[in-house]
């Protein structure tokens, strides 16, 4: 979750990039980079400024949003181009941060925001937001549902093969809600010891399930309490498949706060196949 400065195009899970244990897999395009991969400055914000989450729009801009010192979205137009410019979208006067970000339908995204706190936010703090830039006037943004019982909902991904059904992880209370962003209607999807922030043995830690990512049938999270990435088979409900285990796919020496972006998995369901 920290990260102050945006310095690069984010375009996959940042802490691949550092030394890892993986699970055994045959040569890839991973295998044969050099590292550090190539990296340069897209935009750069105010010192103080919290960019939390990405998500890229169909037409190529990335799409920011802030944790601190307010609840704002930004768009980064032409990321690829000499002169990238960013024009802020909202700031939301009502809540403090936005966080967690994920397209739920063609150039429409879902938003996580509320009153985040270092110290631990607040049950019911938070809300999920709408954004739809297919309006002609200008992108539109709605609250779509409240989440009275979450306490730190983070990273956000669209349940495949769904009509605007989203996956929020709750990194405090270590879960995954389920949320209908037309309905407003939410529920408990998984809740596992792997998503806890005791998972790293710190009974006082506040963080656990980060970033997380529905694809092929398998819900991919990391956990920032033990620095390690994981998967499991989910039913296209987004429940827990039957008789299945979670698998943990890599641990890292470091804390882990990277979003799991669709774009780092290739056309076989895995992270290093692109």
């Amino acid at each position: 979750m920290r990260a102050r400065l945006l310095k690069a195009f984010f375009a996959s899970l940042i802490p691949l990039a550092w030394p890892a244990t993986l699970a055994p897999r045959t040569e890839s395009r991973l295998d044969r980079a050099s590292l550090p991969l190539p990296h340069r400055l897209v935009a750069q914000f105010p010192v103080g400024t919290w960019i939390e989450n990405i998500a890229v729009r169909p037409n190529g801009n990335i799409l920011v949003t802030s944790l601190a010192p307010n609840a704002s979205l930004y768009e980064i137009s032409n990321p690829q181009s000499e002169s990238p410019t960013v024009t802020l979208h909202f700031t939301i006067s009502t809540i403090s941060s936005l966080s967690g970000i994920t397209e739920v339908d063609d150039d429409c995204f879902c938003i996580v925001g509320g009153n985040f706190s270092p110290s631990g936010s607040d049950r019911g703090a938070f809300s999920v937001w709408v954004v739809d830039f297919k309006n002609r006037h200008g992108p539109e943004m709605r609250r779509a549902a409240s989440l009275p019982d979450a306490v730190l909902p983070n990273g956000a991904t669209k349940l495949p093969h769904t009509e605007n059904t989203v996956l929020i992880a709750d990194s405090t209370l270590g879960l995954v809600w389920k949320v209908h962003v037309h309905t407003g209607e939410h529920e408990i999807a998984l809740q596992l010891p792997e998503m806890s922030p005791q998972a790293g043995g710190n009974s006082s830690a506040l963080v656990g399930i980060n970033g997380i990512h529905a694809w092929k049938g398998r819900l991919w999270w990391t956990n920032s309490a033990n620095a390690s990435l994981y998967r499991v088979r989910i039913m296209p409900g987004g429940n827990l498949a039957d008789d299945v285990e979670v698998e943990k796919v890599a641990s890292l020496p470091s804390l882990i706060f990277g979003r799991l972006h669709p774009r780092t998995w290739g056309p076989r369901g895995r992270m290093d196949d692109h």
